[in-house]
């Protein structure tokens, strides 16, 4: 059993994950690097770096803000994405040229290497949300009922896109799963499919 202070820190695991590659002449043919997800211990540690670079650029470090989104998806990847072959309680960087890159120069890795872009950063930005939902569980989607599944579904449906958007990448995945759930019911006994989905959370 580990220490519960190791729990608390998020430093119990670390999940394996492929790094999607631009194609690019220099690569010979390969398409990914592997990886692995932390949890962030100190979601302030982004925040701040998020909110001083988007506000150095001219713009407003506000939820909702293109550019501060933006940086904020850098900067968890940034200290989220790891060496696979880390020991979990000491994670190298995956970011960043030098043995021991500050997160400033991971981030700035993040922004400018030429093998990854920006759907790139979003997608290891939202398998780190969910993976820290897994292993840190907030109250949201998956405690409701079906509901109030029904109930978020309108809302969603009643607001536009938006409402969608605000929530977290682990509560949007858990609303996709209901609603394939329920698509798949409605459907009818004729129809098949590869797996069954559920809602677990």
């Amino acid at each position: 059993m580990a220490r519960l202070h190791k729990i608390a820190k998020g430093i119990r695991q670390l999940r394996p994950i492929q790094v999607p590659l631009k194609n690019m002449d220099g690569l010979n043919g390969i398409t990914h690097m592997d990886a692995a997800l932390a949890i962030i211990a100190d979601w302030g540690e982004v925040v701040e770096a998020a909110t001083k670079y988007t506000i150095e650029h001219g713009c407003k470090a506000e939820p909702g803000h293109e550019m501060y989104d933006y940086q904020k998806a850098v900067y968890t990847v940034a200290v989220a994405v790891v060496d696979a072959e880390s020991d979990p309680a000491h994670p190298r960087p995956f970011f960043g040229t030098s043995e021991n890159p500050s997160l400033e120069e991971r981030a700035i890795d993040v922004r400018t290497n030429t093998m990854i872009g920006r759907d790139t950063v979003l997608y290891l930005a939202e398998c780190q949300d969910v993976w820290q939902n897994e292993c840190s569980p907030q109250p949201g989607l998956g405690e409701m009922t079906p509901e109030q599944y029904y109930k978020t579904i309108g809302e969603i449906a009643a607001e536009g896109p938006l409402a969608f958007l605000k929530l977290s990448a682990g509560s949007r995945l858990k609303l996709l799963l209901f609603t394939a759930n329920l698509l798949l019911s409605l459907a009818g006994p004729n129809t098949t499919s590869g797996s069954t989905l559920t809602t677990a959370g």
